[in-house]
């Protein structure tokens, strides 16, 4: 049911793309971004969406008219996807996925049996749908273009239902502050900042291809986030999500059953699962 709901909504927000990513010089047509893998997401161990900028065309052309999943993340293998950009989601994935907080620990992306797997469990979307030239696009005509389709945004994401959302500037913050996190429910660890809201978790990095960051420190950053504010819910007990009252223990009211929100680390299926954790 959920593959039809995502495939429903698929739908009309193309239709809303069309109407809105108007290139008014006409050399190009909008790109269509989302759930890469539509099977692979919804068996996912949790559901991840990264936000970026716009999506480069590498030859130049700016033809756009792509369906970026199907067509592009869905096929292509990831030795032929801009490194700078998808190695560090691919670490960044692969440690979530498998409870693994240290790159240093990693292998090598050529090394992983299912890099390609990783790159089709997640959801990707751009602020600015249109293609972008090699040299990308400035800032303020990113936000430009991500304030006329912040609409479109809010509903993919509805639609998508993340657990975890990962974004960059210049759009993340108001990505944020559209969902209705207030400034001051927002935290800092390492190079993150990150707030939780509505059983989601929102993470704003800069661009996975930036270069002031080493990728030990980016991916780090992001993976010990999730895995100290995980131990730190344990600790205190205080739920990732929502507190299922009429499941609470009377004989251990240190044991804590909880409705599954975006926490990925206990190894458990989707869909309204349990999640038991003992402060």
């Amino acid at each position: 049911m959920k593959i039809l709901n995502w495939i429903r909504a698929e739908h009309k927000i193309r239709r809303m793309v069309d109407k809105v990513y108007v290139d008014q010089p006409g050399r190009a047509e909008p790109v269509y971004d989302g759930i890469v893998n539509l099977k692979r997401y919804a068996a996912a161990p949790a559901k991840i969406l990264w936000i970026l900028r716009e999506t480069r065309d590498e030859a130049d052309t700016l033809a756009g008219g792509r369906l970026l999943c199907e067509d592009y993340f869905g096929i292509t293998p990831v030795m032929q996807l801009n490194q700078s950009t998808f190695q560090p989601i691919i670490y960044i994935t692969h440690g979530i996925f498998n409870r693994l907080f240290d790159y240093e620990q990693m292998p090598g992306v050529h090394a992983l049996p299912n890099a390609e797997d990783l790159v089709r469990s997640i959801a990707l979307i751009y602020a600015k749908k249109l293609p972008g030239g090699p040299r990308g696009t400035p800032a303020a005509e990113i936000l430009k273009w991500y304030r006329k389709g912040a609409d479109i945004i809010d509903r993919q994401i509805e639609a998508y239902g993340p657990e975890i959302i990962i974004g960059c500037s210049p759009h993340f913050p108001e990505i944020m502050s559209r969902a209705g996190i207030a400034k001051h429910l927002i935290r800092s660890h390492g190079s993150v900042a990150y707030a939780h809201f509505n059983g989601r978790l929102y993470v704003h990095v800069c661009h996975p291809g930036q270069k002031q960051i080493i990728r030990s420190k980016y991916v780090n950053d992001v993976l010990q986030l999730i895995a100290s504010e995980f131990s730190a819910a344990r600790r205190s007990g205080r739920p990732a999500g929502r507190v299922n009252r009429a499941k609470l223990s009377k004989k251990r009211p240190d044991f804590i059953q909880l409705e599954r929100s975006w926490w990925p680390l206990g190894g458990y299926a989707p869909d309204r699962r349990k999640l038991a954790l003992a402060g």
